[in-house]
Order: structure tokens, then C-alpha cells, then sequence
């Protein structure tokens, strides 16, 4: 209690110490190996070689959409640059419209999403038979390198799973 009291006589007086003040109040509260176990006296580094993409199906139901392929380019992705995502497969059914929502995570924590109209990604109405959805994401040129997760969730216009597919990629630094 003594050093949060200090702190918030600094802050009260020094209005620019804020910052540096919640730095080391979190720090007192909760340590950096508790947040993500491992990290403790180890500093964050670019991997020392990149990973392919790789992608899974999200489980094992049935879906509208089959998932034969999903490409990535470039791969790995480079900080600043574009990244597109073709996702290639099979419609059973006939779909008038829906979205597409995406979901990006870093070392496993949630850090983005959005949901995007499907006719935007492909032609619609969607037909029976083959199907591309293409996305493409201009990545921002402060992500940090490391490992990324992304769900891509395609659904139909009552909301129903038409897809739902989990991709894997390590982020590069640029050159």
C-alpha cells in the first residue's frame, strides 16, 4: 500500500508519470509469468524460422461448405504487406447472402475481428458446386512477429455455420 500511495501522490502531482505509475502497479499486481507462463527473464525475439501456414477444419460436423484448400500468399506473410487468404471447396446448397467474420489472435489471445459481407468475398448467389472466398488483409505495420491464429467463420443470412475453418501462420518481419 505504501508504494501505490506514492504512485498516486506522483500522479496526482506529475500528470506525465501516469503512464510509467499503471506500468508498475500492474507489474506489483500480477508478474509477466503469471500472464504467460515461460516469458520470465526471456525477451521477445522474432522465431528463429518460419513456420507454413497451416489450416484445420474447426471440429468435425457437417457444414454446407467442405474445405478443400486454403492458401496462403505470401507465406509467411511480411509486417506492412498485403496477406491473402484463397479458400477453396464444395457448396451443397444454394446461399442468397451472409457474412464472413474473422477473427485474428496473437500467442493465443483474441486481438481482432471483423464480419464482412460474403457477397464481397465471392459471387452471390452462391450455387451448388465449387466455391473460392478470397480475403485479403493489409497487415499493420507495428504487428509484432511472432504466431497468428485466425478463424474464419462463413454463415448464411439466418446466421447459420456455412464454414468454419482455424489458420495458423507466423507473421515475418519485413526484409
Amino acid at each position: 500500500r505504501g508504494l501505490f500511495n506514492l504512485l498516486m501522490q506522483h500522479i496526482m502531482s506529475a500528470p506525465s508519470l501516469l503512464a510509467l505509475a499503471l506500468v508498475v502497479l500492474l507489474c506489483q499486481l500480477q508478474p509477466i509469468s503469471s500472464i504467460r507462463p515461460g516469458l520470465q527473464g526471456q525477451s521477445l525475439k522474432q522465431p528463429d524460422h518460419l513456420q507454413a501456414m497451416q489450416w484445420r477444419l474447426c471440429d468435425d460436423q457437417t457444414r454446407a461448405i467442405t474445405v478443400s484448400s486454403v492458401t496462403l500468399t505470401p507465406d509467411p506473410p511480411v509486417i506492412g504487406g498485403p496477406a491473402t487468404f484463397l479458400v477453396e471447396g464444395s457448396i451443397s446448397e444454394g446461399v442468397a447472402g451472409g457474412s464472413v467474420d474473422i477473427e485474428v489472435s496473437f500467442s493465443g489471445v483474441q486481438i481482432y475481428s471483423q464480419s464482412e459481407d460474403l457477397c464481397a468475398k465471392t459471387k452471390c448467389p452462391v450455387a451448388p458446386g465449387p466455391v473460392a472466398v478470397t480475403i485479403v488483409e493489409l497487415l499493420p505495420p507495428i504487428a509484432p512477429p511472432g504466431d497468428y491464429g485466425l478463424r474464419v467463420t462463413a454463415r448464411g443470412m439466418a446466421g447459420e455455420e456455412l464454414m468454419c475453418l482455424d489458420v495458423d501462420f507466423t507473421l515475418a518481419p519485413p526484409s
